[in-house]
């Protein structure tokens, strides 16, 4: 009905307009509206060369207007297949950008600032699940790529996520982590932990729907050539890569199937080189106190109790092992994986304008841990090492026998008592954290 009140506006108008004209002795040939409102309207574009051509944008703009309509043919430029449509909402450049600097502030709030954590905590957990929900529910109404899709997974997924995943699963099971604050087996923490771990078991749902779903939940995207049975499963691999380290293992993939990159493999396996060597560093320089737990734990390694005696002493190479290299790989994977497309093209919109909001209370809480900045890196061993002082020795963690919590008894922890200032005689461990 609004089409032919649409039809007769015009045509009332035309027929005005050539009576006018007609009565000053300018004829109009008459038309029919009918057909000229349908007739279909063709119009040529330059196609760009490269993807760094300034009419690049242009280029996918007017293509991507119907993009139900798109070649496999246009997808390409020259060799290059540049991944379907864009999404700034989802995969932006100021939503990458926002998403890693959030994890970053947040990673170091919870890592050197455990009991200032419930707000860091919260924050992360929002901004997963409207990630989560939102990306649900444009793949229910059919407006997501299935590209898309699994970049939403590798943002929710972040280190800074899996983290808070473990320390769920140790509160779960009774064990003492970092984040007893707010992660812990008390059933005040209840609702957290089931938070915490329910996003990953979403996040995992929606990385096998994304690479085994039919083309038909998704929006129509020419640029993604049907896939089999293989190519499934190695997408589903693929789509795993946010795991920490596990961007190791396809690093080693990568070099053996290819032996010319083993100067590339060099440099990105750069970070972890450096973190093994340090945590080999940490081990010899701290084997006295190694070794007096490992009596303690009657003659027995376990690993949780060399892990936090190394963290108490080296809390930057706990920080780098637990969070920051992780964070690199998993930085590293994402811009791989959206390097040759139109998601890069700078757009601005409003999730890209709300993305940079999300950013600002963990900047805050950041700012506010400024105070013990200079203090921690003046003490951290490299410093240390260059300026030739002595470094600032942190107390160590005694633990019991039986389950490796901390025990006021031990023969270990009675020379530094002292110096654990909430150590509460009615409790079982001290909570501690080496915050300098």
């Amino acid at each position: 009905m609004e089409l032919d009140a649409i039809r007769v506006n015009e045509q009332n108008y035309f027929n005005a307009v050539q009576a006018d004209c007609a009565a000053a002795g300018i004829h109009i040939r008459d038309i029919d509206l009918d057909d000229f409102i349908h007739r279909p309207v063709y119009f040529e574009y330059e196609r760009p060369l490269t993807m760094f051509d300034g009419y690049f944008a242009d280029y996918v703009t007017a293509v991507c207007q119907r993009p139900d309509r798109m070649t496999v043919d246009q997808c390409f430029i020259r060799d290059t297949n540049w991944g379907g449509c864009p999404n700034p909402d989802v995969a932006g450049i100021l939503v990458r950008v926002s998403a890693y600097m959030a994890n970053l502030l947040l990673g170091i709030v919870l890592m050197y600032s455990p009991k200032e954590a419930s707000a860091a905590v919260w924050t992360q957990l929002l901004t997963i699940y409207s990630l989560l929900v939102s990306g649900i529910i444009a793949i229910g109404n059919g407006d997501m790529l299935r590209s898309h899709a699994q970049i939403t997974v590798f943002l929710v997924m972040s280190p800074l996520s899996s983290t808070l995943f473990v320390y769920a699963v140790l509160g779960c099971c009774g064990r003492p982590h970092r984040l007893d604050s707010i992660l812990s087996k008390h059933l005040d923490h209840l609702l957290n932990r089931l938070l915490v771990i329910g996003f990953a078991v979403i996040s995992l749902a929606l990385v096998i729907f994304a690479a085994m779903a039919k083309p038909h939940y998704f929006s129509p995207d020419p640029c993604r050539f049907q896939l089999d049975g293989m190519l499934e499963a190695k997408e589903i691999l693929l789509n795993l890569l946010f795991i920490p380290y596990v961007a190791i293992a396809a690093l080693v993939v990568l070099m053996v199937s290819d032996p010319n990159a083993a100067l590339g493999f060099l440099v990105l396996m750069l970070p972890f080189i450096m973190l093994v060597l340090s945590f080999v560093y940490t081990v010899v320089k701290q084997n006295h106190l190694l070794a007096e737990q490992y009596k303690v734990q009657n003659n027995e390694w376990k690993f949780w109790v060399m892990w936090q005696v190394l963290e108490v002493q080296y809390p930057f190479v706990h920080f780098c092992g637990v969070f920051l290299v992780p964070m690199l790989y998993w930085i590293l994977v994402i811009e791989a994986r959206l390097s040759d497309t139109a998601d890069n093209i700078f757009a601005l919109s409003f999730g890209q304008v709300l993305a940079i909001f999300v950013v600002l209370p963990p900047l805050l809480q950041a700012i506010q841990m400024t105070p013990m900045a200079w203090a921690w890196f003046r003490n951290l061993p490299f410093i240390c090492f260059v300026c030739r002082r002595s470094q600032s020795v942190a107390p160590v963690k005694g633990y019991s026998v039986e389950d490796g919590n901390l025990e006021k008894d031990s023969s270990v922890a009675d020379s530094f008592m002292d110096s654990f200032p909430e150590y509460d005689q009615g409790k079982e461990r001290v909570s501690l954290w080496y915050n300098p």
